[in-house]
């Protein structure tokens, strides 16, 4: 794991109770080196983290696991018996999720030398999905568009269709996540209406389907 030792800065050590792993001092970490981590981590290791807050099934919390798989990362969620598959998310929501969870001193941050092989992430590849709890509503404009943030980042929500309506959820952009935290509200207007009128511009963007 020598990557570790050129992020600047960045404070860890030996897990105490596996030498296989590396606790990171969470407490610490800055964009930089959450970026330099999860850019110059080798495919065949994973980054985890305990989010205690993350509504599940059973009891509250979830241990995250995030891989480089490809030219991407995947990441999966477990607790006492259950998980998912790995889903894929962009490098982007990876840096939001941790510096949210270190803005309310959550964040317990560790390295493992191993993960899982490339053959076992693609058998075990799901959809991109998320659950309806995990969202938090902060706009809704009646049979426009709801506005959700989960992790940090953002969804918008809109209602697709003709005689048979269902709804689309599209994942903003890094760029529109922070144009939206700079413009307010208006800018989700304008948004929602550039999604509804250019298709190419609809079919182009991430969706991710709620589970509800």
């Amino acid at each position: 794991m020598k990557f570790l030792n050129h992020i600047a800065g960045l404070n860890y050590k030996v897990s105490e109770l596996d030498n296989n792993k590396y606790d990171v001092d969470s407490s610490l970490l800055n964009e930089y080196q959450i970026t330099a981590l999860l850019t110059q981590i080798p495919h065949t290791s994973s980054i985890g983290f305990w989010d205690m807050l993350h509504p599940t099934i059973s009891d509250t919390g979830a241990y995250v696991t995030i891989q480089k798989f490809e030219i991407a990362y995947v990441y999966k969620l477990a607790n006492h018996g259950w998980s998912t598959k790995y889903r894929p998310i962009k490098l982007f929501q990876i840096k939001r999720y941790l510096i949210n969870l270190k803005n309310r001193k959550d964040t317990n941050l560790q390295i493992f030398k191993s993960g899982a092989t490339s053959r076992s992430i693609k058998n075990n590849l799901g959809a991109n999905q998320i659950r309806l709890d995990q969202l938090n509503l902060i706009k809704e404009k009646n049979w426009e568009y709801k506005l959700y943030e989960v992790n940090g980042y953002y969804l918008i929500s809109k209602l697709e269709g003709g005689v048979g309506i269902y709804e689309q959820s599209f994942l903003l952009t890094e760029e529109e996540c922070i144009a939206y935290e700079s413009k307010g509200s208006k800018y989700i207007d304008e948004l929602s209406r550039e999604i509804s009128k250019w298709k190419l511009f609809r079919k182009k963007r991430e969706t991710i389907e709620i589970l509800r």
